[in-house]
């Protein structure tokens, strides 16, 4: 992947890989991690993923529809939480890298709204590219670095993101043991890749929480609650749990702060049978005849 631009940009973030790299060497934890790593407690979700997201891959995340982008990444930045462990004693650096025109369509990552996630900002480092192709050479170089977790926000992923620009991102991770994760500007198919996954967010309408007028004095009105995603695995090469998971369900999750990862929104459980629901159907069937 060549790279046309500054020079200025280029040792910028060599500079920081290399901070990365004396901070988080072969000793990190986590570092060169091939095992997955789930995604939270008991969850479906990472039944259909074989196990949850192994470390060194290539994973791609992409809108349900147009209005599901803001969706997208809010769910790319907590999975990256996830699997970075900022929980942990020696959490993982994450590089999210954007081109200047998802920017200017998506808005840059809020500050506030980081914070609250959980992300410090020493933990972050923000690359702005001007093209796609800068884009893609900026991720390469973040991949190679060790112990990282890397996000490209790509918008014209169609036109340079193919099977070969997406083999070298893969081979990169693979070899660095640094998780990728590509998140598409656009809603659709994405164009065939060798990401090992890739999966389909669409928002949800999260649980309102307690009163907040203890907070907010003049409103006494409800606090949105934890965000909360509807996720289809469209592609899933784990392992053969992966293999037999249904690629038309929606798995409904929220984001569990205090935890530090996903929850299902819906548990499933089994109704409870009602001993006296044939006796009611029989007297409501008899009651029906008499009006009748």
């Amino acid at each position: 992947m060549p790279h046309n631009g500054s020079s200025d940009h280029a040792s910028l973030l060599r500079s920081a890989i290399a901070r990365i790299e004396g901070r988080g060497g072969q000793d990190a934890p986590g570092y060169g991690r091939r095992l997955p790593v789930r995604l939270g407690e008991k969850l479906a979700l990472d039944r259909a993923l074989g196990g949850g997201l192994g470390g060194g891959t290539l994973s791609e995340i992409l809108p349900a529809s147009p209005g599901d982008m803001a969706a997208a990444c809010g769910f790319v930045l907590a999975l990256a939480l996830r699997l970075a462990g900022f929980d942990g004693p020696c959490p993982r650096t994450l590089i999210w890298i954007i081109e200047d025109f998802a920017a200017l369509e998506q808005g840059a990552p809020y500050g506030p709204g980081l914070l609250w996630l959980g992300l410090a900002p020493e933990n972050l480092v923000l690359v702005r590219v001007p093209r796609g192709q800068e884009a893609l050479w900026a991720l390469e170089t973040a991949l190679k670095a060790r112990g990282t977790i890397v996000i490209g926000e790509l918008w014209a992923q169609h036109r340079l993101y193919d099977l070969t620009a997406s083999r070298r991102l893969a081979l990169a991770a693979r070899a660095s043991g640094s998780p990728g994760l590509i998140l598409h500007g656009r809603a659709g198919g994405a164009p065939a890749s060798a990401a090992a996954t890739r999966l389909e967010i669409a928002g949800l309408s999260s649980a309102k929480e307690a009163c907040a007028a203890h907070r907010l004095p003049l409103s006494g009105l409800p606090l949105p609650g934890p965000p909360a995603w509807a996720v289809r695995v469209a592609k899933a090469r784990a392992g053969p749990q992966a293999s037999a998971h249904d690629p038309e369900r929606r798995h409904l999750i929220v984001w569990n702060k205090a935890k530090g990862c996903f929850c299902d929104a819906l548990p499933v459980s089994s109704s409870p049978v009602s001993a006296h629901r044939p006796y009611r159907a029989g007297h409501a069937d008899a009651g029906f005849a008499k009006a009748g």
